[in-house]
């Protein structure tokens, strides 16, 4: 819902799912492409900056799930714990929730339908870790903490921002999402706050490795160009051509 400010230019007023990264597929298309052929029909889209601009592009480009759009009035001043809680009334089945910037290969997605658990999360297990990684400790599968400050050493690997909730991992999600924003610093806080709070009640959430399958999030005119340049990493191979494996990401 937000700016994307380390992609300016490019996103001075464009929304960074509209963003294209080939002649006639924005981030968008491809999130709702990819999401269908996992078995994905319906999707809900949380909004703020560039509404109309989505909507206008689902009303001319058809996705083949059926889309709706929720509207986040405080994008300007908030970060995405926010965001979430605005679509808090969608959350009444099983749901995946992802970021506006991620761009994946589909069998992510459905590696995720399959894990077992209330609630699962995509991460790819590495050893080293940049700045800006949503990195992850583990105990055996399940994630015990997760957060960008968290020492290096003591991780095991780094989110990929999607996540499947079920069962009682729904109502957990919400009841969470209801008591982060009631703290002074949910203006300035991010969704992994509110899912660091549902593991101290106790709820389990099942790290589930990607291995080698592509996936990158879009945050810097690097990681732009590095996905422009690699698209089919993260598209199934065509009849006839032999699946690619995929190592590291963007430098």
């Amino acid at each position: 819902a937000g700016r994307g400010h380390r992609l300016w230019p490019f996103t001075a007023e464009c929304p960074k799912c509209m963003l294209s990264l080939a002649e006639e597929e924005t981030i968008l298309e491809h999130q709702l492409a990819n999401l269908k052929i996992a078995g994905i029909d319906s999707a809900v889209l949380i909004c703020g900056f560039g509404l109309e601009q989505i909507r206008d592009k689902l009303r001319t480009r058809g996705s083949g799930i059926a889309v709706k759009t929720v509207y986040n009035p405080f994008y300007m001043v908030a970060d995405n714990l926010i965001s979430l809680w605005s679509a808090r009334s969608e959350m009444e089945g099983d749901f995946l929730l992802l970021n506006g910037d991620n761009v994946f290969h589909p069998d992510i997605v459905r590696k995720l339908l399959c894990a077992d658990g209330d609630c699962c999360m995509a991460m790819r297990l590495k050893g080293e870790f940049d700045e800006d990684d949503m990195k992850v400790q583990l105990q055996g599968d399940a994630v015990v903490r997760i957060g960008k400050d968290l020492a290096a050493q003591r991780c095991h690997g780094e989110s990929v921002g999607v996540i499947k909730f079920t069962g009682r991992g729904v109502s957990a999600v919400r009841r969470s999402l209801e008591e982060a924003v009631t703290e002074l610093s949910a203006m300035q806080s991010l969704f992994t706050d509110a899912l660091q709070r549902m593991m101290a009640e106790g709820q389990r959430v099942r790290a589930v490795d990607i291995g080698s399958l592509a996936w990158a999030d879009v945050d810097t005119p690097e990681d732009l160009r590095f996905t422009r340049e690699n698209l089919h990493l993260f598209r199934l191979p065509r009849p006839g051509v032999e699946r690619l494996q995929v190592v590291g990401g963007p430098a």
